[in-house]
């Protein structure tokens, strides 16, 4: 008996010291909002230039990865305001709950005038306040405004 309490012990240290199976990560929640779970974040590399047929007079919307939390932020000039404008700019926080600094992304919505035409749109990932330098990360949409395809 004396011998088997110390063979527990020993059993039951040795055993809490190995290494745990691999536990499946939680599953990410579903996203918050019901427009951003349409959406995924374009994952363009810098600099890209994209062609976007799209109809005229309905919204159409722009995903881009972005993290407030760095300071960056996607600054938008339309190139053609008379056949583009913006409707609206909404951010998504990304990650679990209660999960501070993890990037989310920012929803770009745009509306056609009705009238036809074309609009390059420019993103420029930039923080505000860095008037003299480079932006991160570029984005041209060029937008091609069709009557009912």
């Amino acid at each position: 008996m004396r011998l088997l309490i110390p063979a527990i012990l020993l059993a039951a240290a040795i055993l809490s010291a190995a290494p745990k199976p691999h536990q499946p990560a939680p599953p990410v929640p579903p996203a918050r909002n019901a427009l951003a779970s349409r959406f995924q974040p374009f994952d363009l590399p810098d600099g890209t230039v994209l062609t976007l047929a799209v109809d005229n007079g309905k919204p159409f919307t722009i995903p881009l990865r972005e993290n407030p939390t760095t300071g960056y932020s996607w600054q938008v000039e339309i190139g053609n305001p008379e056949a583009v404008a913006a409707v609206s700019s909404e951010y998504v926080q990304g990650g679990r709950p209660g999960m501070t600094g993890a990037p989310g992304m920012r929803l770009f919505t745009f509306k056609g005038n009705g009238h036809g035409g074309s609009s390059a749109i420019q993103f420029r990932y930039r923080r505000p306040w860095e008037k003299n330098t480079a932006p991160a990360k570029t984005l041209t949409v060029l937008v091609i405004l069709q009557h009912g395809r």
